[in-house]
């Protein structure tokens, strides 16, 4: 048991580390919280950085999700363990130890956590994102509709424990885009490669 909880915690540690940041600050010296939207995904190292560093945020959020995956199933046995390490990673990611327990919105490193538990839901769930992206042109919105979509691909291919993870991930992705929804729902969401000329 005590083992379990360490490795949790160290999944969550993991999470926590706010890739945007630091590759804001070495790429240009900035701190991208004081950029744009705010937020330290990807999305918003694009807008304010460029295609090149936002790759590094979502490459850098991506392999944090997957080492906490491997690294429970590694050190530990059973079904569950890399399970609850994932959901600790994505956690840590959102509600971040080194951030005052906020943070980004969890869809690199969530990606990154079922690229391992289950590589093909996670392929059709990325093909769905940038078929919406290059659709819609909001990233908010193929981010919901693909976590959203994620259990559903995950019960028809794969319906074991991995589907409960992916219903729970989906809640906390679509609840940490509330502020994005209230964006859509007034028209002032903007599509990508937008400027930001907004705060929050």
């Amino acid at each position: 048991m005590v083992s379990f909880l360490c490795l949790l915690c160290a999944a969550y540690i993991l999470g926590s580390i706010p890739s945007g940041i630091l590759v804001s600050k070495l790429w240009a010296g900035t701190d991208i919280r004081r950029q744009g939207s705010g937020n330290i995904g990807a999305t918003n190292v694009y807008r304010n950085l460029g295609l090149g560093a936002a790759g590094l945020v979502f490459a850098a959020d991506v392999v944090k999700g997957g080492l906490a995956v491997s690294g429970a199933s590694y050190f530990l046995a059973g079904e569950w363990a890399p399970l609850l390490a994932g959901l600790a990673c994505v956690l840590g990611h959102m509600y971040s130890l080194f951030l005052g327990f906020k943070g980004g919105k969890g869809v690199a490193t969530g990606f990154g956590v079922f690229l391992i538990i289950s590589p093909l839901a996670a392929a059709v769930s990325l093909v769905i994102w940038l078929l919406f992206l290059f659709t819609l042109q909001w990233v908010s919105v193929a981010s919901m509709i693909a976590a959203l979509g994620l259990p559903i691909i995950i019960y028809f291919t794969n319906a074991g424990p991995e589907f409960w993870l992916a219903v729970v991930v989906a809640f906390f992705i679509v609840l940490n885009h509330r502020q994005n929804i209230s964006r859509l729902l007034r028209g002032v969401e903007p599509k990508i490669g937008a400027e930001m000329k907004f705060r929050g």
